[in-house]
């Protein structure tokens, strides 16, 4: 480095000492063009770090189907291609492509805060005319300007490791949003096969509804059937409608979320998902809590404010730079010329306070940085207890729901054989086809409500991410 140096203190003086005549002065330009210049002096830092070039050809998504080769083509919604269908939707999700863009951009600003420590060169030629004696005539001025840090209390190092941990910040904020859309796509695949279910129950009820009540309207208008039969047979096929219009409402709903998640139009088949498999260590997950990405990244974050108090606390002290300067006339260059190199010590006495304001901002910023951690730490745990809850609630629900879809399914069966020896009427075969598929819809509710609870509490004490292979 220090060589590179010297060779261009040593063209300087070369060309001090060159004959003043004009002539000669552009024989020398155009020998060294500027173009050749200024590629001698982007070259003369390279090697004395590792950065990578950031072309915009190197803007490209460093996704998992580039590495491992996947089609951009979703499987059939049914459980055993669940893992790569939301692995996809993920991929595909814009959010991930922005937060992907982020981590780049923050990636980058490595290479900005290393360039701090590097040699600085910086070179310009002015040119014109100069008016001497009554005498105007052509005039050009050129001046190179050498410069690096040679101890500055370490505040150039602090800014690169606070960058580098800004980074870090990046990619956790990446895994949060996989996990986020994750279990987005898990929840819509799970309602829209709920909602699908459902509709298919109403439909099927309202099918095998629909004649019966047709044969007791006409019971009871021939006088054989009293009014209130027909009117409480009315009241069950009533809210089997309702309910059927509900829930194609409820059907348009889910679609559009599923759609918005995974990317999608137009009609699929979505099979029901059953709950993921829940360990012991998702049913005691304080430990877990503490390694949550959401809590690393509020200690990234810490840790970011941390270096960067450090790297202002350096920049208090006195800063040493080695400084070179060569200002070269076209004329009289060995008269007139000027060339310095030297160290520079500079050191700010009185700044009225302002990093000490600075520094007091950022200490508050970190102490809010760790309340928001026992925050989220509280958070955390209430809404553990609160899923919790709910899913030991929907295993209740499933197992008493199983129960009366049995009993509900044995009265059908009886009610249908007794109607042709007369023991039962056409009305309590109807209120027995709708008793079976309110029972039905029961247990398909508690299906999904027991399903989605077991994928926010596997989310909120596991990684998501890692069960999709992401």
């Amino acid at each position: 480095m220090f060589v590179k140096l010297i060779l261009l203190l040593t063209t300087a003086l070369f060309l001090m000492s060159c004959q003043t005549e004009p002539e000669k002065f552009q024989q020398f330009f155009d020998k060294w063009s500027l173009e050749s210049i200024s590629k001698g002096i982007e070259n003369i830092g390279e090697g004395t770090t590792d950065r990578k070039s950031l072309s915009t050809e190197q803007h490209v998504l460093d996704v998992p189907n580039e590495k491992a080769g996947l089609p951009l083509q979703y499987m059939e919604f049914v459980e055993k291609n669940a893992k790569y269908n939301v692995k996809l939707a993920v991929l595909n999700h814009p959010e991930i492509k922005s937060q992907s863009f982020m981590r780049k951009m923050a990636t980058a600003g490595i290479g900005m805060a290393e360039a701090a420590k590097d040699l600085q060169i910086s070179g310009s030629l002015l040119t014109g005319a100069k008016s001497e004696n009554s005498q105007t005539e052509a005039s050009a001025v050129a001046n190179l300007s050498v410069g690096r840090v040679l101890y500055d209390y370490g505040s150039s190092d602090y800014a690169i490791a606070s960058q580098k941990e800004a980074v870090r910040s990046a990619e956790l904020s990446e895994k949060i949003a996989v996990e986020k859309i994750a279990l987005e796509a898990y929840k819509a695949w799970i309602n829209l096969a709920k909602s699908h279910e459902i509709e298919k129950v109403f439909k099927r009820g309202i099918d095998l509804a629909t004649p019966l009540l047709g044969q007791i309207r006409n019971i009871s208008t021939s006088g054989i059937s009293d009014k209130a039969g027909l009117l409480a047979a009315q009241q069950k096929f009533a809210s089997l409608e309702i309910g059927y219009a509900k829930t194609k409402s409820s059907t348009l709903a889910a679609k559009a979320i599923f759609d918005d998640v995974f990317q999608l139009s137009g009609a699929v088949n979505v099979v029901a998902l059953d709950p993921i498999k829940l360990q012991e260590k998702h049913k005691n997950p304080e430990d877990s809590f503490s390694a949550a990405l959401d809590i690393q990244a509020n200690q990234s974050i810490l840790n970011t404010k941390s270096l960067e108090l450090k790297a202002l606390k350096a920049t208090s002290n006195p800063q040493v730079y080695f400084r070179a300067n060569a200002s070269l006339p076209a004329e009289n260059m060995r008269e007139d010329g000027i060339a310095t190199v030297g160290v520079d010590v500079s050191y700010n006495f009185n700044d009225g306070g302002f990093k000490e304001s600075q520094m007091e901002m950022i200490r508050f910023e970190m102490d809010s940085i760790r309340e928001r951690r026992n925050e989220l730490m509280l958070v955390k745990m209430s809404t553990f207890k609160v899923l919790e809850q709910q899913y030991q609630v929907a295993i209740k629900r499933i197992k008493s729901a199983e129960e009366l879809l049995n009993l509900a399914s044995e009265v059908r069966s009886t009610v249908k054989a007794q109607l042709v020896s007369g023991r039962s009427s056409i009305q309590d075969v109807m209120d027995a086809e709708v008793t079976f598929s309110e029972s039905e819809i029961e247990l398909l509710n508690a299906r999904a409500d027991a399903a989605v609870a077991s994928y926010e509490i596997f989310t909120l004490t596991d990684s998501l991410s890692q069960h999709i292979g992401w």
